[in-house]
């Protein structure tokens, strides 16, 4: 893997690189759920991933790294569902 878990101060739970990764590079390739979003509202708000992925009732959940790495709007990383639309890849957008 390319990248580890650890206790963040920040949030609790981090993750973070563990060797240099270039541009254009697959992370991970982690499974999810389609989820309602009126299941998510409450319980998932800070696991979900939207946008054009998903209509506008469902989001996804995704396992592994999905659920842990930064949601900011300053991101390192593209989302795009694989060729069999079970796995979600991870795709640096930067080194």
């Amino acid at each position: 893997m390319k990248y580890e878990f650890f206790n963040s101060k920040i949030q609790g739970i981090g993750c973070r690189s563990t060797q240099d990764i270039k541009k254009g590079e697959i992370v991970g390739r982690e499974p999810y759920f389609l989820i309602s979003n009126d299941l998510y509202k409450d319980i998932f708000k800070d696991y979900v991933w939207n946008g054009n992925f998903v209509n506008l009732n469902n989001s996804l959940l995704i396992n592994g790294l999905g659920n842990w790495c930064n949601h900011s709007d300053n991101n390192n990383l593209n989302l795009k569902k694989d060729t069999d639309n079970k796995f979600i890849l991870f795709i640096a957008n930067k080194n």
